[in-house]
């Protein structure tokens, strides 16, 4: 094997004096499937009448196309939802009348503990010493299953189902594991149990990492020895590398649930006085990683504090964690690290051989895009959440008050009754609305911003009761007989108040900005976003497909280059030969 041999470029090889260019394609792309097909874990879908077998298989191409251009993603999803089964685990485990089994691995360390509280902003709970849970074994439910990491993972995938009357919605992780007042049971299956509903195929993930392994140390020797290899290796490397940190990740995830459990759920817990005990009502302990990208909060109908009683069919797959911090999520970082660390990878094949000039330009571009643009996208989303004043809080209070006053004799006084439907008519309710003037009033007198009494949200001011927490709404896009109540009422007000009136409505509502709606206060507000929304949507979007067209010309030319390439490229290296893969003769 000389070096003269060795940087030769030779077109298409057969199988017959080493490993072909049909071997390395087949061997590249069945790892790539794997990484972004088999790695699957998506959530329990939603019932067949509204969530049919097409919608599914649509499902789960959109996530394989997805996996293909941001496989990165996918590792932080997965991290994502590990820290948030983790989180709900630890919860459960610190109720002493409940049986749960820890991993190992976290009984060794406290590190996802600590991961999980930057982005939850809770303080570390004091953690159960032996002696306590030896003095409250008797109290504990022993004949119930143990909760393990598994039926935290099911349960935010939309697993286990609350059903009463027209209440239908999933039950997740932390929702059971804060169920302090005992409104259902837990869902009794053992572990064994969610296996048989699982369509997990641990012979299919042994054979695929079994594949990962090949191509990394394939790669390595062949390195070490100084053969070449191909680009498209170096782009299956890549895949490789995130297709076995998912599946590390998803140990204790089940694959391919199609329904849910709902037996035993809900099943109020015996003593409990069932006449007067509250409803349980859907909360959503999980955030949109699409909507964190666009700081949005996509908020459910008729949403009040974060719980609501509604009918939920299924849980998205994208959910994340909830971050305390509203200026940025910290994904929004880790999302645009790894994404300049899986785009510089590339950079492995800077100095290969390519059939031609052009390709080796449109590689060494697409490399540098694929490691800038994710960094440019993402970090611009901090800086859009940047807000300035755009008025004087204490005018805007005084206005507000006035509002108060006018809406109160426009909608309680003057309106006919018949006007109004089932929701107007709980809104008859003036003492609601004077509490609020009252408030309102007396932060207003105070003449004082730096006072931690006039740093109120409002939202807490107007969340007084059904009437209260309505009136915003009604006077900002209430329509009554083809005409706006709100613009009625508005009319007599400048218009500057009037837009920032309409604007403090939706931010109570949590359908601006994240950093936006935490300026809803009575000392800070009115203000607006520094940079406009459509700067902000503009950068993420363009940014996006400009990552999309680096990934689709990387791997156009990894592929292209397979039509000459350096002679070494095909010569077996001494023992990895000996190692079998799907692509070998």
């Amino acid at each position: 094997m000389t070096s003269t041999r060795q940087d030769q470029l030779v077109g298409w090889q057969s199988e017959d004096d080493g490993r072909g260019t049909w071997a390395i394609v087949i061997n590249c792309l069945t790892t790539i499937f794997a990484c972004t097909w088999s790695i699957q874990h998506l959530n329990v879908p939603g019932p067949l009448s509204s969530d049919g077998k097409w919608s599914r298989l649509g499902r789960s191409a959109k996530w394989m196309a997805l996996t293909i251009l941001f496989p990165e993603f996918m590792v932080l999803h997965a991290l994502f939802e590990l820290m948030m089964a983790v989180e709900a685990l630890q919860s459960m485990k610190r109720d002493k009348n409940r049986s749960v089994e820890l991993p190992w691995w976290l009984l060794l360390r406290r590190a996802p503990s600590k991961l999980s509280r930057l982005f939850t902003g809770k303080k570390s709970p004091r953690p159960v010493e032996k002696d306590e849970e030896a003095q409250t074994g008797n109290d504990k439910i022993e004949e119930a299953p143990s909760w393990t990491l598994t039926h935290c993972f099911l349960a935010n995938m939309g697993g286990f189902r609350y059903h009463q009357g027209r209440e239908r919605f999933p039950l997740t992780a932390l929702q059971i594991a804060e169920n302090k007042n005992r409104l259902f049971n837990h869902p009794e299956m053992t572990e064994n149990d969610i296996h048989d509903r699982s369509k997990q195929d641990w012979f299919v993930k042994v054979v695929a990492s079994l594949q990962f392994l090949q191509l990394a140390l394939s790669l390595i020797v062949r390195t070490s020895q100084g053969l070449a290899f191909s680009q498209l290796e170096t782009i299956t490397v890549g895949f490789a590398v995130c297709g076995a940190i998912v599946y590390l990740l998803y140990f204790y995830k089940p694959q391919g649930v199609q329904a849910c459990f709902v037996s035993n759920l809900p099943r109020v817990s015996p003593g409990l006085n069932t006449t007067g005990a509250p409803h349980v009502h859907y909360q959503k302990t999980y955030d949109s990683f699409w909507d964190v990208l666009r700081n949005k909060r996509r908020p459910d109908k008729d949403d009040s504090s974060n719980t609501v009683t509604m009918t939920v069919d299924r849980i998205p797959n994208d959910n994340i964690p909830i971050s305390q911090n509203q200026w940025a999520h910290p994904g929004i970082f880790l999302l645009a690290l790894t994404s300049a660390l899986f785009g510089a990878m590339h950079a492995i094949a800077w100095n290969f051989e390519f059939p031609s000039a052009l390709e080796k330009i449109l590689w060494h571009v697409a490399t540098i895009i694929s490691a800038a643009s994710p960094v440019a996208g993402l970090l611009l989303i901090p800086v859009a959440q940047l807000t300035v004043c755009s008025g004087d809080p204490h005018v805007f209070l005084g206005n507000c008050l006035r509002l108060v006053r006018e809406a109160s004799w426009h909608v309680y006084d003057k309106a006919p009754w018949h006007v109004y439907d089932e929701i107007s008519w709980r809104l008859h309710d003036k003492e609601a609305v004077q509490a609020v003037y009252k408030r309102l009033e007396n932060i207003y007198l105070k003449q004082d911003p730096d006072r931690e009494d006039a740093q109120v949200p409002y939202k807490e001011i107007f969340s007084g009761s059904p009437a209260a927490s309505q009136l915003p709404r009604q006077m900002a896009i209430r329509k009554r007989g083809g005409g706006d109540l709100g613009k009625e009422v508005l009319a007599t007000f400048p218009k500057e108040f009037a837009s920032d009136f309409c604007m403090l409505v939706r931010l109570m509502e949590e359908m601006e900005s994240k950093k936006l709606n935490d300026t809803a206060k009575t000392n800070v507000f009115p203000r607006k976003i520094w940079l406009p929304e459509w700067l902000n949507h503009f950068v993420l979007y363009s940014t996006s497909a400009l990552y999309v067209v680096a990934r689709l010309c990387i791997l156009a030319v990894g592929l292209s280059s397979l039509r000459q390439m350096p002679a070494s490229v095909y010569l077996n290296t001494p023992w990895t030969a000996y190692i079998p893969s799907v692509g070998s003769g």
